[in-house]
């Protein structure tokens, strides 16, 4: 659906028309299997969202973005972000700070083998070391949003790139601000999404 009354940023067209995913009124976007969207042992991914809650807490974690049974962008209860890797064991990284309500948050996350990183608005929030092991590729969707629990949040611009981008590289994408079609992007995109 398409919203013109939250733009994340006044001084364009909201990245691309003020598009917004908006829970309660589609559940979820699924985008069909790629092997580039897949994370496994080895690789490096970088994923962002704009996001705003619309709620002081959640009753349950919800789904931000996930390549099913293999990473997962949460919001959680408390509106802060969790990293989620699905392998041998579930590994997990949390930002430090919450997301503000009724508030556009520019959210990175960064992930390899042994170093995860969470970016609000083009600062680096948290870090981990988490070790991956046991990460296997599969053939299910790469879905926005979550059809199980009620997000209370308004989601735009999802990206997904293949390495890990940098802090420079990450607030030359928040930063970016066209109006539709999209202008140049990394040669290392995989997909983004304007809902």
């Amino acid at each position: 659906k398409t919203s013109f009354s939250h733009p994340i940023t006044s001084s364009s067209p909201g990245q691309c028309r003020y598009a917004e995913y908006i829970e309660g009124s589609s559940t979820e976007i699924n985008v069909p299997h790629n092997d580039l969207m897949n994370f496994n042992n080895g690789d490096e991914m970088t994923l962002m969202a704009w996001i705003r809650p619309t709620a002081a807490s959640l009753i349950a974690d919800a789904v931000v973005a996930t390549k099913v049974s293999n990473y997962v962008l949460y919001l959680e209860t408390d509106l802060r972000v969790k990293l989620s890797v699905i392998g041998d064991a579930n590994e997990r990284v949390w930002s430090s700070s919450s997301l503000p309500v009724d508030t556009w948050t520019h959210v990175a996350v960064s992930f390899k083998d042994g170093e995860q990183k969470i970016y609000l608005n083009g600062v680096l929030d948290n870090s981990d070391t988490k070790n991956y092991a046991g990460t296997v590729a599969n053939n299910n969707t790469f879905r926005i949003g979550d059809n199980t629990a009620d997000l209370n949040a308004l989601i735009d611009e999802v990206r997904l790139y293949q390495g890990v981008l940098d802090v420079t590289a990450i607030n030359t994408a928040m930063n970016e601000a066209r109006s539709c079609p999209a202008g140049t992007e990394p040669t290392v995109l995989i997909a983004q999404w304007r809902c």
